[in-house]
Formats: structure tokens, C-alpha cells, sequence
């Protein structure tokens, strides 16, 4: 009897321990089904093939299905914001990066972590009508006067194209580059969007410079699921996006750095971020066409800004004083980051700016393959 007990004790022991290990590996393949399935993922929905469908006219575009059915939040744009002061906010973190952009002299941040989740944000800021737009898995941000002959625009993401996604219009279906604000398919193709000078940089430096600026406010659960994951400078890009991209980027910069781009009609440059910090406050140089741009940047963060150094046909040069001020060599002026004079015989003139954006290095080269490259001597 004790002989037999002890089989049986042995055998209860053997098949206990089956049982753990099957259920080890149950646990095992939930975790790794519910990772490639979860929402802070680079995949989202769109790594699923059922959701994309290849556009037949447009090589590398795919239609994100989901997106059209507008059965996601993050597919859903930002039309109902609601704003604080930015004195006290009490919802961000200084190290929360915001895209800050001013209308009508009123300045404005729209936290990343809130932005996430739609992509896109229809806005009326003051009378002009504002379109900003968010790919955080890209670094990219941008915001347009949203009119186009006249009439107000209303834009959502649509899909997938060069290396990130892309919006249309609710009212001509066409199809927009988020970041350039051109349209490429559709009726209202060619038409082009007024650029607002876009900053992307962390909300204490956002707000030290901006005092009074409104930010966007929403849940601190906002911050959670779909893109929690990306910020600023990360070094993943999902299958998907990336066969939407050249076959190869270019080697002149690492694939994710940040840059500045700046230019238009066919005359781009890059400006890495580490290459700003080293040359400090402003940055003198000639673009491919012989037109002269000035950087003028804060080093140790990604607010960069590009403008046509000419004041009533005049060619200005600009330098960093023993206080660390920037001004002009002609005047003595004291400016601020976004080319505007703030003190001096200069006062309250403001810089023209050329066309510029911080990317990732793959999404500027994506957009613009022939781009030039800054090089410090």
C-alpha cells in the first residue's frame, strides 16, 4: 500500500508540474499577442494588412481603413480644445514637448501627449483658422492657416505615405503633406497652405520664453495608449512606415537625428541639432540658390527657427553679445528666438522666415531627397 501511494504521490508531482509549465506558456503567448497587438505599439492598427489598402494611382501610399471608418480615437481630430493660461498649469511637466506656434500676437502650446492622440487639430485661434499636425513617431509637427481661396478647411489623417502619414481634406477628399501643407492628389492638388512659424521644444523652455502663452489641456490619462511610447529623437520606425520611404536614406546624418529643415521649391538644407548647439545662438549660411538664412536657436534644446536676415533690402548680420544676447551688427538690436527685435532702434521688427521644420533626419530626407546638408567648417 505505502509502494502504491508513493507512485501515486510521484505521478500527482509529475502531472502538477506539466501543468505549471503549460500554463507558463499560455501566460507567454498572451503577453507576446497582447505586445504585438497593443496600442503603444509602433504598429497601432496600421501594422494590421486588413486596415491598408494600396492606393492604385500613387506608388507607396496606402489608405488607412480604419482610418476612413473613423473607428479610433487617434484617428479622430481635435476640433473642441480647451485651453489654460500657461501661468500654473497644473497638467504639464517642464519636460513635456510641446508644439508653440503664435496667432494674432497670442502664443499657444499643444502638448504632445494630448496631440497623440488625434493627429490632427482643427482649430480657430482667435479669427484665423489653424490646422496643426502631429506624427510622433516621426518627430515631425507643423501648423497652417487653414484657408484655402477663402474658405476654412477641416483636415483628418487619411493614411500612410512617405515614411509617415498623410491627411485629407473634409471638403474635396484631396490629400495633404501634413508638414509641407501641399496638396498632392485630388482637386484642390498644387494648392498650398500658409505656413505658421512651428516650434517643437520642452514646455519650461516654451513657457520661459512665452510668459503668457495658453497650452492645450485634457485627462492625465491622455498620456497613456496610443503613442505614449515616441518622443522627440526615437529610434524606431514601424515596417509599414519605412517601406514608404526611399529604399535608402541618405547617410549624410543618422537616420533618426533631429534636424532643422528649411527651404522650398526644391531648394532644402539640414540642419542637425548637434551641429546647432555647436555653433551656438545664430548660425549664418547660404542656401544652394544663394539666399541667405539665419538660425537662430537655443542650444540644448530642439527650438530652432530660420529667417531671411534682410530688413527693408538690407542685409543684416547678427552676433552673440558678452551677455549672451543676440543682436544685430548694424544697429545694436536686441531679438528673441523667433526673429522678432525686442529691444533697440529695431524694435518691434520682425524677421521673414523661410519654410522650417524639426524632423527626424528619415522624414526630412523623405519629403526631400535632394535636401543639402550643413557641414561646420
Amino acid at each position: 500500500m505505502e509502494k502504491t501511494n508513493t507512485a501515486s504521490f510521484h505521478l500527482f508531482s509529475l502531472l502538477l508540474q506539466w501543468l505549471q509549465i503549460a500554463a507558463c506558456v499560455f501566460l507567454l503567448n498572451a503577453c507576446v499577442n497582447n505586445h504585438e497587438h497593443s496600442p503603444n505599439e509602433h504598429g497601432h492598427k496600421h501594422a494590421e494588412k486588413e486596415d491598408l489598402v494600396k492606393h492604385p494611382e500613387i506608388d507607396s501610399l496606402y489608405l488607412d481603413m480604419t482610418a476612413i471608418n473613423q473607428t479610433v480615437d487617434f484617428h479622430k481630430p481635435l476640433e473642441k480644445p480647451i485651453w489654460q493660461s500657461g501661468k500654473g498649469a497644473s497638467h504639464m511637466k517642464d519636460e513635456d514637448t510641446v508644439i508653440g506656434i503664435e496667432v494674432e500676437d497670442q502664443a499657444y502650446a499643444l502638448p504632445w501627449w494630448i496631440l497623440k492622440n488625434h493627429h490632427v487639430a482643427n482649430l480657430t485661434l482667435g479669427e484665423q483658422a489653424v490646422v496643426v499636425t502631429l506624427c510622433e513617431m516621426c518627430g515631425s509637427g507643423s501648423a497652417f492657416k487653414a484657408v484655402v481661396g477663402g474658405k476654412k478647411m477641416n483636415f483628418r489623417e487619411h493614411g500612410i505615405y512617405k515614411g509617415t502619414w498623410f491627411m485629407r481634406d473634409q471638403e474635396t477628399d484631396s490629400f495633404w503633406l501634413p508638414f509641407e501643407g501641399k496638396a498632392f492628389y485630388g482637386a484642390l492638388k498644387d494648392s498650398a497652405l500658409t505656413h505658421i512659424d512651428t516650434y517643437q521644444i520642452a514646455w519650461k523652455d516654451w513657457g520661459e520664453e512665452n510668459p503668457n502663452t495658453m497650452v492645450l489641456y485634457d485627462s492625465q490619462s491622455k498620456r497613456e495608449g496610443h503613442g505614449a511610447r515616441e518622443y522627440l529623437g526615437y529610434d524606431r520606425i514601424a515596417p509599414i512606415y519605412r517601406g514608404t520611404l526611399p529604399d535608402s536614406i541618405g547617410t549624410d546624418l543618422p537616420m533618426f537625428d533631429i534636424v532643422l529643415g528649411v527651404g522650398s521649391e526644391g531648394v532644402y538644407k539640414a540642419y542637425s541639432m548637434k551641429d546647432l548647439d555647436a555653433e551656438g545662438k545664430v548660425l549664418q549660411d547660404t542656401l544652394s540658390d544663394g539666399s541667405t538664412v539665419v538660425v537662430f536657436h537655443k542650444p540644448n534644446t530642439t527650438m530652432a527657427g530660420a529667417f531671411v536676415p534682410i530688413i527693408e533690402g538690407q542685409s543684416v548680420s547678427f552676433m552673440v553679445d558678452n551677455q549672451g544676447d543676440i543682436r544685430d551688427e548694424q544697429t545694436n538690436s536686441r531679438w528673441n528666438y523667433f526673429g522678432e527685435c525686442v529691444e533697440g532702434k529695431l524694435q518691434g521688427t520682425q524677421l521673414s522666415s523661410h519654410f522650417f521644420i524639426v524632423k527626424e533626419w528619415y522624414g526630412w530626407y523623405g519629403y526631400h531627397p535632394s535636401t543639402d546638408v550643413f557641414e561646420r567648417r
